[in-house]
């Protein structure tokens, strides 16, 4: 089990087409997260990933499945080890 009890502690938002995350990684980051669910596609997410990472996170970062898109890897530049990616089942 990762964690036995989560509750949000922060939430932000950004528009489509965004590749700039800083306020957005700033305002989280000063939440102090144990972990972060980032519910973005494609290279949004790797980008959003490689944000958090330079701006020092080190936690565990959490999406959906279909993270696992290349675009998701390649955008990430190497920062996406440890990627948590989950399924909801019906």
């Amino acid at each position: 089990e990762i964690f036995s009890a989560a509750s949000i502690i922060a939430a932000e938002t950004h528009e489509l087409g965004d590749n700039y995350y800083k306020t957005q990684v700033t305002r989280i980051l000063a939440a102090k997260p144990e972990a972060i669910l980032a519910a973005t596609i494609s290279h949004f997410l790797g980008t959003f990933i490689r944000q958090l990472r330079e701006a020092g996170y080190t936690g565990p970062i959490i999406s959906v499945y279909e993270a696992e898109d290349d675009t998701v890897l390649e955008s990430a530049q190497g920062f996406a080890d440890g990627l948590l990616l989950f399924v909801g089942y019906p």
